[in-house]
């Protein structure tokens, strides 16, 4: 099949005036990312794929048009490339990026957009090359699908890449996009539901439509194809036994004789690795256990956490997840936006649901949707009142009224966490 590189081009480019879609503005994104706008710094927006990275690309391209840069001098190369074929490797890339120059002709300095790099082999090399170049002045900024994009432990990468962890809408975004209040009707809707930005006039069908090719496209693009995974059957069975015990202590050993018991053959190295490819494409987050008395994380068991609910939901909407569950899963992603580092505490007997720590600050929380129950109250204070340390010490539920602080361990209502954190 003969395609028009040109043609296509001009369908995803704004040269001739064209209006930009960019969907709802994430500014506390877009701030920080156009900090860095005017060095040779490569901008890299990473994320699970439907957390909005391309509509972040247009909304950064928009506020350069607004800033007087001619749009001609902007080239904007979208999936329709790099998800198929038209884009395999890096002379592909140097071919469409020498098209634009002919065709356009920009004068000055030329801000290139691309997404999901990943797909596009040896592309550090060429995009590397062009920040640097002394003959042409590149700006460039970049998405992907993939913690690894490159080498990270390479010193030169590590100068020249500044990346952005782009997540799903957050419970605050949800409210304002909604124009709703926050209270506990407007949460318990978010943790049941997730949220993703539709478009005007999408409905219910095209949303599950766009669900269903987003699911495809993480499986299979940005997993099976990218880790050139052997057994499809066997990575979907491990990712759905994580689904199944999000927020419980489980090991790789536990993982493969569970798919023992089931009759799936599998091994430790390849369940490790399947569980690495699924946390390379953002799609399960791992915390691991920490020691509390000694100060220690300890390797093995670990609790993973989704990052995206909508997903899920969509994924295996057999799946009935408890609302104690939810909570402890949108309660992590908080601490996760909120750059804390989070472990799974351990006290002795006592199981902490997480342990958050940033810059010197540590808060150890406990979870549950209600503690209208007594025993369970106590529970939750003697858990958190048997850590002998000076560090915060927070109970976080869906209760409708807030309890005084007891021996310093503080109720949060988790609506609110988010003004607190």
């Amino acid at each position: 099949m003969i395609v028009d590189y040109y043609s296509e081009l001009s369908k995803s480019n704004y040269w001739f005036d064209q209006n930009i879609n960019a969907g709802i503005e994430r500014k506390q994104y877009i701030n920080s990312i156009s900090g860095y706008i005017g060095n040779k710094l490569i901008k890299v927006l990473s994320g699970q794929r439907g957390c909005g990275k391309s509509f972040l690309l247009k909304q950064l391209i928009n506020h350069l048009l607004i800033g007087g840069v001619s749009p001609r001098n902007i080239l904007y190369i979208n999936k329709t490339f790099t998800d198929t074929l038209l884009l395999v490797e890096k002379d592909d890339l140097q071919n469409l990026i020498t098209l634009y120059h002919q065709k356009i002709n920009p004068i000055g300095k030329v801000y290139i957009f691309i997404e999901e790099i990943q797909n596009i082999a040896n592309w550090y090399e060429l995009i590397l090359a062009m920040s640097q170049s002394y003959s042409m002045t590149y700006e460039l900024f970049l998405s992907s699908s993939n913690k690894c994009i490159c080498n990270q432990t390479d010193i030169q990468a590590s100068k020249t890449i500044i990346n952005f962890e782009i997540m799903p809408f957050g419970y605050q975004e949800y409210l304002w996009i909604k124009g709703i209040e926050n209270n506990k009707k407007g949460y318990n809707h978010y943790i049941n539901n997730g949220f993703i930005y539709r478009s005007d006039g999408q409905g219910e069908a095209a949303l599950a439509n766009r669900l269903s090719l987003l699911k495809n496209s993480i499986l299979y693009k940005d997993i099976i194809q990218k880790y050139r995974i052997k057994d499809a059957f066997l990575l979907e069975n491990v990712f759905l036994y994580i689904a199944q015990h999000l927020s419980e202590l489980i090991s790789v050993n536990t993982i493969v004789r569970h798919l023992k018991d089931k009759g799936i053959k599998s091994s430790y190295e390849t369940v490790a690795s399947y569980i690495a490819c699924l946390e390379d494409t953002f799609i399960i987050h791992r915390i691991d256990k920490y020691q509390i008395k000694s100060r220690e994380a300890v390797t093995g068991n670990s609790k993973f956490y989704i990052n995206m609910w909508s997903f899920i939901a969509d994924l295996y909407p057999f799946l009935n997840y408890s609302i104690d569950m939810k909570l402890r899963n949108q309660v992590y992603l908080e601490l996760y936006r909120h750059k804390y580092k989070v472990y799974a505490g351990v006290n002795k007997t006592k199981l902490i649901d997480f342990v958050a720590q940033k810059e010197d600050r540590v808060i150890y929380f406990q979870c549950a949707d209600s503690i209208n129950d007594e025993g369970l109250l106590l529970s939750l204070y003697n858990s958190l009142g048997s850590i002998q340390d000076h560090y915060e010490k927070w109970i976080v539920s869906l209760d409708d009224e807030q309890l005084p602080s007891k021996n310093g361990i503080r109720h949060i209502q988790a609506w609110n966490l988010t003004q607190i954190l």
